[in-house]
């Protein structure tokens, strides 16, 4: 195999590599740790960027490449999560409850997944999409002072919303399919309609 046609996959594996050492950084606080962590953050999301999209022009953007990339998120946005709130407690205190029904509405995307469909979702919805960069925003912002109020609270806003679209999205399919750009797109997929992708999204 060429080697242009590992580059998604090797794309994932260094977000796993990143997420390792965000979580080292995040227990030993060296110094100028919040300036490396903002840095990594933004590699380890343009990394997930560009592995999907490669992937689709490349035409390997199967099932288990798909699956592999949500699980190397979760672990990635965990690991940022874990050196956040180690560095700036306060951040949790403020935003703990919020942090908490997030994370919640991820757990129970996760378990309706594999109560229907027997695996783990992997819709990757556009709204999901820009709910990372919003994520990171909030992250940069947290790291720099710790407080991240305005930005946290779009975030939680937003994600809130991003998240009961994935679970329609799962509720809706009839059978299991990765890549659904949101829950209107799975009402259609249930009628029997085609849906139009965008190559640049979920192609």
């Amino acid at each position: 195999m060429s080697f242009k046609y590992k580059i998604p996959q090797l794309l994932i594996y260094s977000r796993l590599l990143l997420a390792w050492s965000i979580f080292v950084i995040g227990l030993t606080e060296p110094v100028q740790a919040s300036t490396v962590l903002i840095v990594l953050l933004i590699i380890g999301l343009l990394t997930d960027i560009f592995d999907g999209i490669i992937a689709r022009y490349l035409n390997i953007s199967t099932t288990h490449l798909r699956q592999l990339d949500t699980r190397v998120d979760r672990v990635f946005w965990l690991s940022a999560l874990f050196a956040l709130v180690m560095m700036h407690p306060v951040f949790f205190v403020s935003h703990g409850i919020g942090i908490g029904v997030l994370l919640a509405l991820e757990l129970a995307a996760w378990v309706i997944g594999k109560i229907k469909f027997r695996q783990g979702i992997s819709f990757h919805s556009i709204l999901s999409k820009f709910w990372a960069i919003s994520i990171l925003v909030t992250m940069i912002d947290a790291f720099s002072d710790g407080a991240a109020s305005i930005s946290f609270a779009i975030t939680f806003w937003y994600g809130l919303i991003a998240q009961l679209d994935i679970i329609l999205i799962a509720f809706m399919l009839p059978e299991f399919q990765c890549d659904i750009p949101s829950s209107w797109h799975a009402f259609r997929i249930r009628r029997g309609r085609t849906i139009r992708r965008m190559k640049l999204f979920n192609g």
